[in-house]
């Protein structure tokens, strides 16, 4: 494959994705901040995979700026740093195999019900209830694992917190053996968390 070939192709899978971007993102529910192609192997790029940025609008982290930073000595400086990493920690990201349709990474944003649970719950009720989230995933083929970041991490205070709940959780929903289509785990994300 020449130049000209490699560079049509790769123009073909961009417009792809942006088309997938817009069929599986409708702007009611979703801001696409991005939606671009990589490669796996970036000498010979011929197969690419199609990236997509997205804010879910439904979804809103568990943090407020202006109550946290509240008594803080810099507390414009707090809450502007707050807010500004907030931009970018609620943005959550796909990896779409564009052939099959599969996730082959992701980072969603979500509550944190699954990942972190209630602080009031029982551990074993939580426990029963992440194993029954994860057969939620596996039955469309999916594995899936959580993450989180506290408040902190998003506004300095300036001094030492204790252990806190977090402001944002991540699922990483991927293709396990087959399946984990896009259209399927954004209706169990949208359903779920």
């Amino acid at each position: 494959m020449n130049w000209e070939e490699l560079e049509r192709s790769r123009k073909d899978a961009e417009e792809k994705c942006r088309s997938l971007a817009k069929e599986l993102f409708p702007k009611t529910r979703y801001n696409v901040k991005r939606a671009w192609v990589v490669s796996e192997n970036p000498v010979a790029p011929t197969e690419f995979k199609c990236m997509i940025d997205f804010v879910r609008k439904d979804y809103s982290p568990d943090i407020d700026c202006e109550s946290y930073c509240e008594g803080v000595e810099n507390y414009r400086e707090c809450v502007r740093n707050c807010r500004d990493n907030l931009k970018s920690a609620i943005v959550s990201s796909v990896k779409v195999d564009l052939n099959t349709r599969s996730v082959e990474e992701s980072s969603i944003t979500g509550l944190c019900e699954y990942a972190w649970g209630d602080p009031e719950e029982d551990y074993e009720e939580f426990e029963k209830k992440v194993k029954e989230f994860e057969k939620e995933f596996k039955e469309i083929g999916c594995d899936v694992s959580g993450g989180w970041i506290h408040s902190h991490e998003i506004a300095s205070l300036g001094y030492e917190v204790e252990e806190e709940y977090p402001a944002i959780c991540y699922y990483h929903p991927k293709k396990s053996d087959s399946g984990c289509k896009i259209d399927d785990v954004l209706k169990l994300v949208e359903k779920k968390i």
